[in-house]
């Protein structure tokens, strides 16, 4: 069984593996910057809004890749995603959105796409560990 029951709900472990990955990726920003509250509110704005981009990309780029499911089948939009090609325009939509407000707010630069990436790649180990031997999937 790939989920845990509570009462009427089901709760997938991969979501359960993602929550906990955000969470120590938060921790591992919240840690880094310390000393530097200001900077660390504008990323954690400018990372939660990119993060929103992305989801929102994903989840209605297949009216861009394929339109014909809004007239054959309206209620689709509501169930389908973008797939693969959808997730990856949401990604690099979130990374231009991110990038702009970063370079145009005048935050050090060097520093806060250092401490982004560190807390990406910190998210993707945690995740795959998960995975690997919490939850064998």
């Amino acid at each position: 069984m790939d989920a845990i029951r509570l009462g009427p709900f089901l709760i997938k472990y991969i979501w359960i593996a993602l929550l906990l990955s955000g969470i120590t990726a938060y921790l591992a920003i919240e840690l880094r910057l310390m000393k530097k509250p200001e900077l660390k509110n504008q990323l954690f704005s400018y990372l939660l809004n990119g993060i929103w981009v992305l989801l929102l990309t994903y989840k209605f780029s297949i009216v861009l890749f394929r339109p014909s499911i809004i007239m054959t089948n309206p209620k689709g939009l509501i169930y389908f995603t973008g797939g693969t090609k959808g997730f990856f325009l949401g990604v690099i939509l979130s990374i231009v959105y991110i990038s702009f407000n970063v370079i145009s707010n005048k935050l050090p630069l060097k520093q806060s796409f250092t401490v982004l990436i560190q807390a990406i790649i910190i998210f993707v180990i945690v995740y795959y560990v998960q995975t690997l031997f919490l939850f064998n999937l």
